[in-house]
C-alpha cells in the first residue's frame, strides 16, 4: 500500500502494552521499533527517521509530552507525526497535546481499528502538508482563566481537534451502548425477580422496600403496591442467613430462611432479601429434635434429653452453689400389667405415672423417663430437708391417682433420693447410679416387709 507508513516507533513503558502495539502494527504491514520511555527514543531517533511516533503519555524519566516537545523543536526530526496514547481524555490534555506540538492523540482503552486508523492518518497528512514549511507561531487563548500559548496553523489544530471529536462521538457512542445493555439487563433482572417462585425484597440502606415480586407480597400477606416505600421488617444484615417468623394475612405463624445480599436497584446500593417458606422444614426439624431428647409416649424428657440438661444444670448449681435433689424411680409391677392387660395397658400405666410426676414437680425440673419402667427427675433449688416433703408429695399423688382413675391395676414406684450440693464432687452418672441403689434399696425393704407380713 502506497500511502501505508513503513516504519513506525512506539514508545510504551509497559512491555505487555509494547508487544501487543507491535505484534498489531506489524500484521498491518509496518516495520516497528519499541522504546521503554523517551530518552530511549530520542536514542534511536539520532540515526533514524521513522515515519510515524506512537506514545505513550505517563512514562518513567521523560513522559510523552516532553518527548513530543523535544521531537518538534528538532528541526531534522519536527515533521514526524506524533501520537499521543493516554488514558487522560480532560480539556487540559488536549491542550497540554496542542502546546507539544502533537499531531494526533487516542484515548486509552483503544479500538485497534481506530489506531491504526489514525498512524496511517498522521503519515499521509505529514507527506500532503509539504516540505518548507515555516516555524509556527503561537496564539493565545484563554481556557478556565487561564491564557495558554498553542500553535495557530490549521493544519496542526484541525487534526488534532477532528481527532478529539472523533474520540468524543466514539465513546458516547459506546456509552450508549453501554447504557442500552444496562437497561436491557435491569428489565431482565426485573422479570426474573418478578418470576422468581422465593419471595424477593429489594431495600435502600435504610431498610424502605423499592421492589417486592408477588411471591414476596403473597409471604408478606400485603400487595406489592403497599410494600414499596414502606419500612421492611426484619433487619437486613448482608451476607446474612437466618430463619424469621412471620403472620401472614389468614394469621398463620410460617417461618422463612431469609438471605441477604448488596445489590444495585436503579444505579442506587441496596440490600435485596430472598425469602423461602422452610415453615415445613423447621416443624419436621424441630419433630426429629423432640425425638432425639423427648420421649414419644409419656412426653417426658428421654434419658439422651436427661443427661444432655441434667448435665448442664448440675454446672449452673455448682457455680452457684445452689442445692439439687434427684429421684429415680421404677414403676412397680409394670410386667405384670404387660403379662396380664397387654402392651397398651402398659403404655397407659407409663403415661400415667408421667401425668403424675408432672403435677408434683415444676415446670423448671428435669423430668424424664429413662427407659422401660425407669423415671428421673432432677429437682433444683430445694431447700435442705424438703426432699422428704417432695417424696411424701410425690406419694399422696400416686394415691390420688389410684383412687381416681378407675384402673383395673394399682399405680406403684419404688422412689430412691440422692441430695447433692456443690461441694459432693459428683457427676450426673455418680447421682444416677447411687439413686438406682436406693432405689433398689427401697424395693428390697418393700419385698422383705410383705413376706414377713402375717398370712
Amino acid at each position: 500500500m502506497e500511502n501505508t507508513p513503513s516504519q513506525i516507533l512506539v514508545v510504551e513503558d509497559s512491555t505487555t502494552q509494547a508487544k501487543w502495539l507491535r505484534m498489531l502494527l506489524e500484521q498491518q504491514g509496518f516495520q516497528v521499533q519499541t522504546a521503554i520511555n523517551g530518552k530511549e527514543a530520542l536514542r534511536l531517533l539520532a540515526d533514524w527517521l521513522p515515519d510515524v511516533i506512537v506514545t505513550d503519555i505517563v512514562m518513567p524519566e521523560m513522559d510523552g509530552f516532553t518527548l513530543c516537545r523535544t521531537v518538534k523543536a528538532d528541526e531534522r526530526l519536527k515533521r514526524i507525526p506524533v501520537i499521543l496514547l493516554t488514558t487522560l481524555s480532560d480539556r487540559n490534555d488536549v491542550l497540554s497535546a496542542l502546546k507539544c506540538g502533537a499531531d494526533n492523540f487516542v484515548t486509552k482503552p483503544y479500538n485497534p481499528e481506530f489506531l491504526v486508523d489514525r498512524v496511517r492518518a498522521a503519515h499521509e497528512h505529514m507527506q500532503t502538508r509539504g516540505l518548507d514549511e515555516r516555524d509556527e507561531e503561537l496564539e493565545s487563548v484563554l481556557v478556565n482563566g487561564e491564557t495558554h500559548e498553542v500553535p495557530s496553523r490549521l493544519s496542526r489544530i484541525i487534526p488534532l481537534l477532528l481527532s478529539t471529536y472523533e474520540e468524543a462521538a466514539n465513546k458516547n457512542r459506546e456509552l450508549n451502548e453501554s447504557l442500552q445493555t444496562i437497561r436491557a439487563l435491569e428489565a431482565d433482572y426485573r422479570s426474573i425477580l418478578e418470576a422468581n417462585a422465593d419471595g424477593v425484597v429489594v431495600c435502600d440502606l435504610e431498610g424502605t422496600v423499592q421492589f417486592a415480586n408477588p411471591a414476596a407480597a403473597t409471604l408478606l400477606g400485603k400487595s406489592t403496591a403497599n410494600l414499596v416505600n414502606d419500612a421492611f421488617g426484619p433487619a437486613l444484615e448482608p451476607g446474612s442467613t437466618t430463619e424469621q417468623e412471620l403472620v401472614t394475612a389468614s394469621g398463620e405463624l410460617i417461618v422463612v430462611e431469609m438471605s441477604v445480599v448488596e445489590t444495585h436497584w436503579e444505579r442506587n446500593p441496596a440490600l435485596l432479601a430472598s425469602l423461602r417458606d422452610v415453615t415445613d422444614k423447621v416443624q419436621m426439624r424441630n419433630r426429629l429434635k423432640s425425638l432425639a431428647y423427648n420421649d414419644e409416649l409419656t412426653g417426658l424428657r428421654n434419658r439422651r434429653g436427661f443427661t444432655t440438661l441434667g448435665s448442664k444444670q448440675l454446672e449452673i448449681a455448682r457455680r452457684r452453689g445452689d442445692p439439687v435433689v434427684l429421684f429415680y424411680l421404677d414403676l412397680d409391677g409394670l410386667k405384670w400389667i404387660n403379662d396380664n392387660l397387654g402392651h397398651q395397658e402398659g403404655d397407659q400405666a407409663l403415661a400415667d405415672m408421667a401425668g403424675v410426676l408432672a403435677t408434683v414437680f415444676r415446670h423448671s425440673d428435669i423430668i424424664a423417663r429413662l427407659g422401660g419402667d425407669e423415671f428421673a427427675v432432677i429437682a433444683l433449688d430445694v431447700a435442705k430437708g424438703l426432699h422428704k416433703l417432695l417424696a411424701g408429695r410425690l406419694q399422696r399423688a400416686i394415691d390420688t391417682h389410684n383412687a381416681t382413675a378407675g384402673r383395673s391395676y394399682t399405680l406403684a414406684a419404688s422412689v430412691g433420693c440422692v441430695v447433692w450440693d456443690s461441694e459432693i464432687d459428683a457427676t450426673l452418672d455418680d447421682l444416677l447410679t447411687r439413686g438406682d441403689e436406693e432405689m433398689y434399696e427401697v424395693k428390697r425393704k418393700r419385698k422383705a416387709a410383705k413376706e414377713t407380713e402375717p398370712a
